[in-house]
């Protein structure tokens, strides 16, 4: 088949977009990418980068002009979230932070500044109902955006926490957990109404527009088709106030769950596990934790030691040189006993695997820029300029998979 003459393809596509004859302007998917802006994943707290989250969404950050909806049951750790989400903002971006408090009581400022949040530059607003949010939303979006337009391009990260507690006149708490029926549906129609009239508003004005949102169980009257004890009972399965318009609408879903975090034998706060449902940037249902102490905010060290034994050993797409200028192909990380083994750090030496080390070990790994950046190269994080970004290869694991005789 002959080749088509791009020359002639591109002045075609132009005088179309000239002419008005396109009701949108089209681009290159090689250019996809190329006005993309990030809030990167950063540890407030140190400053360094904050690999347990990169992994997890598969990105160096959030993108920016995208919806993300955050689902866990009460009392999970949401606000946490956000709290972390406007830190990492302020520091890695000038992010301006709006969080939309549903409950009407927001939290004290100490607890907020304790995930490294700037209490000073986060604005506080407290809607009583759905539409009263959306329309503040839509217009803090109009203000700030005319000002950006004019030189200031820093992004808005804007929370609504938590929609399930957008209440209307006629809102029936016990209806709660029968989802998409009555004033529930009215919820989900305000939404989708609200994303297809300002989606394009959340992009151009690089808001990252986030949902929080309360799981329940949602009841079923069908009979469910299984035997024995629980032959009659509900399926389990769970949903959201205005599901469907959320779910399509994000570009990012998180699950999370928690459960006690327990020190010598005292309780300190919480391990919170996310999960990706949904990524359309890269693969979803990873799943990774860390540790929220309680008036100290995250502690990322942990997860991060985790993240990297799990991953170990990781094939580096070039040599890279260490401290001591000694080159590695791989990056390695093991746990013999109470000692801490990687090699490409601490050479041969090892060290006791108690919280000081752990944060030294991780220190020393950020402050290699070329054996960190090689690391995100390997584990596929985008966003850096990577030649996997434009170009798939599959790796190796993808090649043994497709392989594989089927069983």
């Amino acid at each position: 088949m002959p080749k088509k003459d791009a020359s002639i393809v591109q002045t075609a596509m132009a005088n179309l977009q000239k002419s008005k004859g396109l009701t949108s302007p089209l681009y290159s998917a090689s250019a996809i990418g190329d006005s993309w802006k990030w809030i990167d994943f950063v540890d407030p707290k140190t400053g360094g980068p904050c690999l347990p989250l990169e992994w997890l969404f598969g990105c160096r950050g959030i993108l920016c002009g995208r919806v993300m909806k955050i689902e866990a049951f009460e009392g999970v750790g949401k606000s946490s979230y956000c709290f972390l989400q406007y830190a990492m903002g302020q520091q890695s971006s000038n992010a301006t932070c709006i969080h939309m408090e549903s409950e009407r009581t927001p939290p004290p400022a100490d607890y907020i500044s304790a995930f490294g949040t700037n209490t000073d530059d986060l604005y506080i607003s407290q809607p009583v109902t759905l539409e009263e949010a959306l329309t503040d939303a839509t217009n803090i979006m109009r203000a700030l955006g005319g000002e950006k337009v004019k030189g200031d391009k820093s992004p808005i990260i804007m929370a609504i926490d938590s929609i399930s507690g957008l209440s209307e006149d006629d809102y029936d708490e016990e209806a709660d957990v029968d989802v998409g029926k009555g004033s529930l549906g009215k919820h989900a129609r305000m939404m989708s109404k609200f994303f297809r009239q300002y989606i394009r508003m959340i992009e151009s004005t690089n808001t990252v527009f986030v949902v929080t949102a309360q799981l329940k169980d949602k009841i079923s009257t069908e009979r469910i088709p299984t035997f024995g004890s629980n032959a009659n009972q509900a399926d389990g399965k769970t949903a959201t106030i205005a599901d469907r318009p959320l779910n399509f609408h994000a570009t990012y879903r998180i699950k999370m769950s928690s459960s006690k975090l327990i020190e010598d034998g005292k309780d300190i706060g919480e391990t919170v596990t996310f999960k990706t449902v949904k990524n359309k940037l890269s693969p979803k249902h990873r799943q990774v934790s860390m540790q929220l102490i309680r008036d100290h905010g995250v502690y990322f060290t942990e997860s991060t030691i985790n993240l990297l034994k799990a991953m170990s050993p990781v094939v580096l797409p070039r040599p890279v040189a260490t401290a001591d200028g000694t080159e590695v192909s791989e990056f390695a990380l093991e746990t013999k006993g109470p000692w801490l083994q990687c090699p490409s750090v601490l050479g041969d030496k090892s060290m006791k695997s108690n919280k000081e080390n752990k944060d030294e070990l991780i220190r020393a790994l950020y402050a290699n820029t070329d054996l960190l950046m090689g690391i995100r190269e390997s584990l596929r994080i985008r966003g850096f300029g990577f030649d996997f970004e434009k170009n798939y290869r599959p790796t190796d694991v993808e090649v043994e998979d497709n392989i594989k005789p089927e069983e």
